[in-house]
């Protein structure tokens, strides 16, 4: 999974890498995914996808968007 964030209560986990060879995995490890966990409920959402798979990223929040600074794309 890639590096998560706390926001209003949730857990955002932003990109992330696998080994291309995992079943279901994007074709260069790398995923766009952004998934949030509300712990309060114990349910997963999604969020919108990074426009670039992403893995080793540093989010940060402002208090209204997401910054990504930093990672790999492969």
């Amino acid at each position: 999974m890639g590096t998560g964030l706390l926001i209003n209560g949730e857990i955002y986990v932003i990109g992330g890498e696998t080994p291309s060879s995992t079943p279901n995995a994007p074709a260069n490890g790398v995923y766009t995914r952004v998934d949030i966990y509300n712990p309060n409920s114990n349910t997963w959402r999604m969020g919108p996808n990074l426009p670039q798979g992403m893995h080793g990223i540093y989010p940060a929040y402002d208090g209204s968007s997401i910054f990504i600074a930093g990672g790999g794309v492969k």
